[in-house]
């Protein structure tokens, strides 16, 4: 697979450089803009179950790993929207913020809480320290986002505090460390890809 990602991100650099040459030195923005977010999907294609990706520009790459490995969350209350693996399935009888993957080895759990405004990144930081005092914490802009990994007795967990509109959201994912590489590789795609029908970011 590592191989295979190696040859498309060489193929896709060699098929850009005449756009580079051509334009001498001021080479258009829209090739680095590409290669970024070929980065920033690497490590999901890596997890992923895809074949045939040879040949794919960068936007249709994406079109099929949502297709493969992301579902999409919508909570009508809240307007938070972000995507997700498609490994973890909801409980209907759970109201929506449980999901687990098939062999209960990995958890997701969302919660939603009124932060009326009041709530700065700052503190917010500070709080997750005080409740993670081992976690391996790191700060998100868009949208402000605290994250914080830890690992305790073989388990792995990864906690978001996400501030969006008028609202705090914690997406928790615990797993078993087996399957942490399956799950860190989509992390920062989620955060990123939160919005809400308050304050879009995504």
């Amino acid at each position: 697979m590592k191989k295979r990602l190696f040859l498309i991100a060489l193929s896709f650099m060699i098929g850009m450089l005449p756009l580079v040459s051509c334009a001498g030195e001021e080479a258009p923005e829209e090739p680095k803009a590409e290669e970024e977010g070929f980065e920033e999907i690497r490590e999901m294609l890596e997890t992923a179950s895809m074949d045939d990706m040879e040949g794919m520009d960068l936007e249709t790459l994406t079109d099929a790993l949502t297709e493969a490995a992301l579902c999409e969350y919508l909570d009508p209350d809240t307007g938070l929207h972000m995507v997700y693996p498609s490994m973890f399935c909801f409980d209907d009888e759970e109201s929506g913020s449980t999901a687990r993957t098939g062999d209960g080895k990995a958890e997701m759990q969302i919660t939603s809480t009124p932060d009326s405004g009041g709530l700065s990144i700052e503190t917010m930081k500070g709080a997750v320290l005080l409740e993670h005092p081992d976690g391996e914490i790191r700060e998100y802009e868009n949208p402000s986002c605290v994250r914080c990994d830890e690992e305790k007795n073989g388990q792995y967990s990864v906690n978001l505090y996400v501030l969006e509109g008028d609202w705090l959201f914690r997406i928790r994912i615990t797993c078993s460390d087996e399957m942490k590489d399956s799950i860190t590789s989509y992390i920062e795609y989620m955060i990123h890809s939160v919005s809400s029908d308050q304050n879009e970011v995504g």
